[in-house]
């Protein structure tokens, strides 16, 4: 077993990767990957038994990073360990690596992907269940952030765990004190934590996250307590190891540029130690910005908290409920101030209250990311929300792909799908910043609720795109370019965008192709679309979403019954991202581009043989060998 003063080694090793990952163009979950490293390095250098990247054998212990969000941490440690190559780390959310801004199982030692909070307890629960059935001596342990600890599925496992007796699995709070928008305490209150988890039955031990020995310590003592989980408070700094970014919350997620990666290696090495990567292997900086570039397009997140804030200063009904998005901070809400609620990790409460408040008269709005929305809080969003017709507003952000490197945990490629769906919902997906602001002021007195979707980046305004924008009115669709042979149908600032750069070249080829913007899925402009579709040949749907369930589902279902038409979807398809980029990488890859409608549009009027495209498949075509 190695001793303290080689594991502090392999701390200071493994900080010096993060910090060189986080030089990196995408950037990284900084402060909180430095306060874990002393617990992953623990942990992997002497304390699990077994492979950690072999298969479950018996005795095997399993490590559950449920703080997806300290991944590049678990990177470094396993390449520390040597079950990752340490070139790999320079490759981190760069396209065609397997390296991701959340843990993914292609990567060797991951045992579960994790990212989306608070489910880490759960599947730990099922992992030393099946241990303890076996015989097996195999320990589980799970990793949380304390503001994970918000969500409430975290306590339901803390309850399965002691109730089932197993103590055979260790949990560790990272308990930094820090998340998004600051302290804990000044969020939602957890404290007397202690207190909190002895009262679900579990064993405490109190430590020093940063001293290996101490944890160590209390590692042997939870497996000395049989039939009772323990878990670990680990005391910790955000930030740990870089004294300018300690204890602070824009550690969060940073950038680091050449300057401050300097300035970082500086603090790590300040011994006279070398790097634990050679600076020729250590990921290429981000490009200085021209000062000549134009001034960048507003995001229709910015749009949307701007357009928010100066309703709210004029209409006291209005509330903003935030899940610790960082959306909204440092905004004036002047004397409105009273009525932002942030709730921190807690999506179902989120909505919950969001129905409580809609239902004594007010109008709240609230936000959070999509997958978040649609999938965590569906259950309250139905019941609470739609079966209620209450006139909740979901603002969400990182729609579609926009999370990129984060991984399928942040991806929302579902949500049309599921929001459309339910009764009552009206779904509107502006095409950019200025459709966000009409769609914000239109939609105040809506009576039921609505899911208002958008991107996280900045797109080109449709004004730049269009000699004339037509009016922006919901339920109606938004005629783009006239044309007489196909017709384009897309949903989306870069599917509208695309289909009207294909649109241009298919006219090079002498295809006259008409785009739709459907910017208001539900209620659809029925009688807008058909009579888009019944002159032209063929139609093509564009849509940053799965193929299925989404805008093209939405418009194949329609025109079967008032219209039939051949229809060709373009959309994610059947796949989980198995692919690392951002945003637009992605787009290209799963081919929801331009240049894939010019080739389906061809291929549909039959210039082209229809062999020639096909849409880009997914698991079933992979698991047959295609």
């Amino acid at each position: 077993m190695p001793d303290g003063a080689v594991l502090a080694e392999h701390g200071r090793r493994v900080r010096e990767h993060i910090v060189d990952m986080c030089a990196g163009p995408e950037g990284g979950h900084l402060g909180g990957s430095m306060s874990l490293v002393e617990i992953l390095v623990t942990l992997y250098f002497a304390v699990l038994r077994g492979d950690p990247a072999g298969p479950p054998a018996p005795g095997r212990d399993v490590l559950i990073l449920s703080k997806g969000h300290g991944a590049i941490c678990l990177y470094a440690v396993l390449a520390e360990r040597g079950l990752l190559p340490v070139a790999e780390l320079a490759g981190y959310a760069q396209p065609g690596g397997r390296l991701m801004g959340h843990p993914v199982r292609a990567v060797p030692g991951v045992d579960m992907p994790t990212g989306s909070l608070g489910h880490g307890l759960a599947l730990g629960n099922g992992f030393a269940l099946s241990a303890r059935h076996s015989g097996e001596p195999g320990r589980c342990f799970v990793v949380m952030g304390d503001g994970e600890l918000q969500e409430g599925s975290v306590w339901e496992a803390a309850m399965a765990t002691s109730s089932l007796g197993l103590g055979n699995l260790t949990a560790v709070v990272d308990r930094n004190g820090l998340q998004i928008t600051g302290r804990t305490e000044d969020t939602v209150g957890l404290e007397p934590l202690a207190d909190r988890w002895r009262s679900f039955g579990w064993s405490v031990l109190d430590v020093n996250g940063h001293d290996p020995a101490g944890l160590l310590a209390a590692f042997d003592a939870a497996e000395a307590e049989p039939g009772r989980p323990t878990v670990l408070i680990a005391r910790t700094v955000k930030g740990r190891g870089l004294p300018f970014i300690e204890n602070r919350k824009e550690s969060h997620y940073a950038r680091l540029g050449e300057r401050q990666h300097r300035r970082a290696m500086t603090a790590l090495h300040a011994d006279g130690a070398a790097p634990a990567t050679p600076a020729a292997a250590r990921p290429a900086g981000r490009p200085a910005p021209s000062s000549a570039a134009p001034r960048p397009p507003r995001s229709a997140r910015d749009t949307y908290r701007d357009s928010l804030i100066g309703l709210m200063a004029s209409d006291p009904r209005l509330f903003c409920l935030d899940s610790d998005t960082g959306l909204f901070a440092g905004a004036d809400f002047g004397a409105a101030a009273d009525r932002y609620v942030n709730l921190g990790i807690a999506e179902h409460n989120l909505i919950g209250m969001a129905a409580g408040l809609a239902a004594s008269g007010r109008l709240p709005y609230v936000n959070t990311m999509a997958t978040f929305a649609t999938t965590r809080a569906l259950e309250a969003v139905k019941i609470d929300v739609a079966y209620n017709q209450l006139p909740v507003r979901l603002a969400v952000t990182h729609a579609g792909l926009a999370a990129g490197h984060l991984g399928p945990t942040h991806h929302a490629l579902e949500d049309i799908a599921v929001m459309r769906a339910l009764p009552g919902m009206t779904v509107v997906v502006p095409a950019d910043a200025d459709q966000t602001e009409l769609a914000v002021r239109l939609t105040r007195d809506l009576p039921g609720p609505l899911y208002l979707r958008l991107g996280k980046a900045a797109t080109r305004p449709l004004a730049e795109a269009v000699p004339v924008v037509p009016p922006f009115e919901l339920g109606v669709a938004q005629p783009l370019r006239a044309g007489r042979d196909l017709l384009i149908v897309a949903c989306g600032p870069h599917p509208v965008l695309a289909a009207l750069g294909a649109a241009e070249v298919l006219a090079g080829h002498g295809i006259d192709a008409a785009v739709l913007n459907l910017h208001t899925v539900r209620p659809l402009d029925v009688a807008g679309l058909v009579a888009a579709a019944t002159p032209v040949a063929g139609v093509i749907t564009v849509e940053e979403h799965w193929r299925s369930g989404g805008v093209g589902a939405a418009v194949a279902e329609t025109l079967a019954e008032h219209a039939p038409t051949r229809i060709v979807r373009i959309g994610m398809p059947d796949t989980f991202a198995q692919h690392v980029g951002g945003q637009e990488d992605l787009l290209r890859h799963y081919g929801i581009t331009d240049t894939e409608i010019v080739k389906a549009g061809r291929a549909l009027l039959g210039e082209t043989a229809a062999e020639s495209w096909q849409p880009r498949a997914g698991y079933a075509s992979q698991r047959n060998g295609g």
